[in-house]
């Protein structure tokens, strides 16, 4: 697809409608989405009869009393709630997340615009074929009604490093905009998720470490102009940490117990103590990760291709630059290079709080969106390192390609949808005698056996007037 007769916000729109399509058949497809066990619990909290902010801030209902001072996220998720609450009412059976939609339509937008301003002379078909790419992976698709978390930190990594590509590439027009829009997106991850919150860590202690190396050996050469941004940007991150720092520790425990009487239990948050195993399982949820998203491999082969895939971009972003004597592109493969530490690690840390996610069916879901929208913007400069070295051939339009192939011949040939988890194999089963008896008042559902968080949910939608 060549968009090249449009401007650069005419493609991005046009290309978001597109994707946003796709992302309404995917969820069109799997039939009005599922409850599970967690999320039926959710939605009953969200709906019960409390004021908004006795329901946002009570991470004992909201997270099994696992304070994570993501308040943000329980907020859309409550948004989500009523919406659900709402379409029930009026004769629609679903359980999507509406922001979750709208936040992934948003990180389109943003890849969109962001690949066809600071990368213009890529080919439109390589641009567009990203977000196709992305929205079929399947940590992206099939949005069903669970935590808001993993869509906000997805959107707001997106902005982040596209920002952060702005600067590299020397767009310092309103770099104050910029600085700020960096700093408004890290406060935004850190109230929506732990991982938001190890992103914005990561971010000030990258920035921080390319500062010093600046100032002291002057290494890599920087402007006067740089520099003075480079500290701003370190600043603001900086800032950002602070302050999320201090909402965990304090501002967010008032809260609570000034809405619902108690103090969080903090006990979820101490990493001390972890094994050392983590980390060679933190690079497993990693790796396969990456390789099943890019090829739809699973088990060895998708380490193996997610390790490849991995390597390749990082040398082709490297060895390019010193090629083309390219400080931008040096500068993207130092951040990539970064970007895969840091989800390294923060998968370590979540394989050591939530061991569940080595589990397949949990492993390739949504856990896995926040590291795939941080790592994938990264294809844009390995894509114009390729074009600026003349290569017939690029290699990395081929690997979106086989990624959007793969992924949409799951949806179309093999009818795959994400794996069913076993202990939620009940709540699947009784999907449609739970939504029988929401759509039909009369029926009597209680010879179904339905379990019974679903049985206090139809009670719930019972007793609310039409």
């Amino acid at each position: 697809m060549n968009l090249k007769a449009v401007t650069p916000l005419g493609a991005a729109l046009i290309v978001t409608f597109g994707c946003s399509l796709a992302l309404l058949l995917e969820n069109l497809y799997l039939f009005g989405y599922h409850l599970d066990l967690e999320s039926a619990a959710f939605l009953g909290n969200y709906l019960a009869d409390r004021s908004l902010p006795e329901l946002v801030f009570d991470p004992a209902r909201n997270d099994w009393k696992l304070y994570q001072a993501r308040e943000l996220s329980y907020f859309f998720d409550c948004l989500d709630a009523r919406f659900i609450g709402w379409s029930i009412r009026h004769g629609w059976c679903q359980f999507y997340t509406l922001s979750g939609f709208l936040m992934l339509t948003a990180a389109v937008f943003v890849q969109q615009y962001g690949i066809r301003t600071l990368y213009p002379k890529l080919p439109g078909w390589i641009a567009t074929l990203f977000s196709f790419a992305y929205v079929l992976t399947p940590c992206v698709a099939g949005n069903g009604f669970f935590r808001s978390s993993k869509y906000g930190c997805a959107l707001t990594f997106t902005i982040a490093v596209f920002l952060t590509f702005a600067l590299f590439r020397g767009r310092f027009r309103r770099w104050k905009w910029k600085v700020a829009g960096i700093a408004a997106v890290l406060l935004g991850a850190t109230l929506f998720d732990r991982q938001g919150a190890f992103f914005a860590a990561a971010y000030a202690s990258a920035a921080g470490f390319f500062l010093l190396l600046t100032l002291w050996n002057r290494f890599p050469p920087l402007s006067a102009d740089a520099r003075r941004i480079l500290c701003s940007v370190t600043a603001a991150a900086l800032a950002v940490v602070l302050t999320g720092t201090f909402y965990n520790l304090a501002i967010g425990p008032k809260l609570i117990y000034a809405c619902n009487g108690y103090v969080p239990d903090f006990s979820y948050q101490n990493m001390s103590g972890l094994p050392p195993e983590v980390l060679p399982f933190g690079g497993r949820f990693l790796f396969r990760n990456i390789g099943y998203s890019l090829a739809g491999v699973t088990g060895f082969a998708s380490t193996l291709a997610g390790s490849a895939a991995a390597a390749a971009l990082l040398a082709l972003l490297f060895f390019g630059g010193l090629k083309l004597r390219n400080r931008t592109i040096l500068l993207a493969a130092a951040a990539f290079a970064a970007a895969l530490a840091g989800c390294w690690v923060a998968a370590a840390g979540m394989v050591g709080r939530h061991p569940a996610v080595l589990v397949p069916a949990v492993m390739f879901s949504l856990y896995f969106l926040p590291g795939w929208s941080l790592l994938l913007p990264f294809f844009a400069p390995a894509a114009e390192t390729v074009r600026k070295l003349g290569w017939k051939v690029n290699p990395v339009g081929f690997v979106l390609t086989v990624t959007a192939a793969v992924h949409l011949g799951g949806y179309l040939l093999l009818h795959r949808v994400n794996p069913v988890i076993e202990h939620q194999r009940a709540y699947q089963e009784a999907m449609p005698a739970f939504r029988r008896a929401l759509a039909d008042p009369g029926y009597d559902w209680r010879h179904d056996r339905l379990p019974v968080r679903l049985q206090f949910l139809i009670e719930l939608f019972r007793s609310q007037p039409k």
